[in-house]
């Protein structure tokens, strides 16, 4: 059974959750309570576990999804410890911009990419780490698609 955590919840997570339900609904996602309406809110919505911290989620799982937000310096996710046996993954959103109209001096949105990036702490990814790798991937690239 596959056993995912997000530490830290952002726009797409949702969309994201979506798709990886439907991929495998009997996927197990642990969510970290650092924005505790968010998290309420999705675990309503999909069969989603919330867990006080985001150690507490990293303990409970083999696959680990970041979102860049969390990821800052003097954040606390630079003390959480990851197991040689998890595969660590950022899943982040990269704006693109519209410089054409910049009059206002304010950039617009006109498209999100996604990025999804190897942080694990094992330099061996074994044939379950790969398997999850892809699953997110697939996941991942469903999500895509939707923006």
């Amino acid at each position: 059974m596959t056993r995912i955590g997000i530490l830290g919840i952002n726009d797409l997570t949702e969309t994201f959750l979506v798709e990886l339900f439907r991929l495998d609904p009997y996927v197990h996602v642990f969510l970290s309570a650092g924005d505790m309406e968010r998290a309420n809110r999705l675990a309503r919505k999909f069969p989603c576990w919330i867990l006080d911290t985001g150690q507490a989620v990293v303990d409970e799982v083999d696959t680990v999804l970041i979102t860049q937000e969390i990821v800052r310096p003097g954040n606390v996710q630079e003390n959480i410890e990851y197991r040689q046996t998890q595969l660590v993954l950022l899943f982040e959103i990269i704006p693109s911009f519209d410089n054409h109209d910049n009059s206002s001096g304010t950039e617009r949105f006109i498209n999100r990419h996604v990025t999804l990036q190897n942080l694990s702490p094992c330099l061996h990814l074994s044939d379950e780490h790969i398997n999850n790798y892809l699953f997110v991937l697939r996941a991942q690239l469903m999500t895509m698609k939707l923006i």
